[in-house]
């Protein structure tokens, strides 16, 4: 009898889904029971519609952690894409495909025309691999372009293991967005009249690896790389200080002066990242995950036809059925048994 009778005051059309304190004032007007409050309160927050609506009302923020620290350059790299932009040049080309290296923060940057898993495949291997070797680690989002099978299996074959960021969550490669927002504003910068943006890609590309990395390593990514500082157009008149040296010397001293570099460049990382998880942590906290919680996940995706206003962003409802981390767990969803990591 109880559950039909809450049924009836909170589910039904004529009841609205209302919250704690109106359903009790409802359902006092012609019900008692012993724990009559007790019991609507259960229900209503074992509600799976009202769940799938209400935002938290004190949301824990799980603290930050950051990606393992890369020891040599390219052994971690990290890859976004961004667009689609105006069309542009004879090959059409709407994207821009980033991959960013963890250690020195070098950058290649490939204009596409389309973004299939075969076109980023390819630019990874032309771009990536036949210039610097195979990474051991490749970091992205969870675009369909890059958990395609295609992509899965040229990790495979040249031994990188796959890592990608939690769903709806872009901070996880916040190297790539921060990259982003520079690709953009010095795009926008020198387009005015000249719409074939893919033109300058270049130029941006080496004006960022020639730049000194001012809030990491304090060295430039070119540097860090080849062991030396590019001539520029504005080098032409300088004197060359390395003309007397004979290949042997040269050698040798750009050897050292690499290492002690990229060990300087190491440190630095180490200490700035520090305090940036310092900071960004200051008012943050793990949540209290355990195996066998019941969670909704949040997943913001419009449904066809109902507004952002009335759409319901969290879906479940999921159990907890391995605790991976601290912030990091595998679901289980109650009513079929699909899986994700989140």
């Amino acid at each position: 009898m109880v559950p039909t009778i809450l049924a009836e005051t909170h589910n039904s059309l004529f009841s609205g889904h209302l919250g704690i304190s109106r359903t009790i004032r409802r359902t006092q007007r012609l019900y008692f029971w012993p724990l009559m409050n007790s019991d609507i309160e259960n229900w209503i927050k074992s509600c799976e519609l009202c769940s799938e609506r209400k935002q938290p009302s004190n949301p824990v923020r799980a603290q930050l952690s950051s990606m393992p620290l890369a020891s040599m350059p390219f052994e971690r790299v990290s890859t976004d894409i961004m667009g689609p932009l105006p069309v542009s040049g004879p090959s059409k080309y709407q994207y821009v495909l980033v991959f960013i290296c963890y250690f020195t923060k070098y950058v290649e940057f490939i204009p596409l025309s389309d973004i299939r898993a075969s076109t980023v495949a390819k630019a990874f291997i032309e771009n990536v691999l036949c210039r610097h070797g195979s990474p051991s680690f490749l970091h992205s989002d969870r675009g369909s372009n890059y958990l395609s099978n295609i992509v899965r299996e040229t990790c495979k074959l040249f031994e990188i293991t796959k890592t990608h960021t939690t769903s709806y969550h872009p901070q996880c490669n916040g190297q790539s967005e921060r990259m982003m927002r520079s690709v953009k504003d010095m795009l926008s910068k020198y387009l005015d009249d000249n719409k074939n943006w893919h033109n300058f890609l270049p130029f941006i590309q080496f004006a960022y690896n020639t730049a000194p990395s001012v809030d990491t390593t304090d060295y430039s990514p070119f540097f860090l790389v080849y062991g030396r500082h590019p001539k520029n157009p504005i080098d032409s008149n300088l004197p060359n200080l390395d003309v007397n040296k004979t290949a042997q010397e040269y050698v040798t001293t750009l050897l050292e002066e690499l290492e002690i570099a990229r060990k300087i460049a190491k440190e630095l990382i180490e200490i700035r990242k520090a305090e940036m998880l310092k900071k960004a942590n200051k008012n943050r906290d793990n949540p209290n995950f355990n195996v066998g919680d019941i969670v909704y996940l949040y997943k913001p995706v419009l449904v066809a036809g109902i507004g952002r206003k009335l759409n319901r962003p969290w879906i479940g409802p999921y159990y907890i059925s391995q605790k991976l981390s601290e912030i990091h767990v595998k679901l289980r969803r109650k009513s079929d048994g699909e899986t994700t990591e989140e």
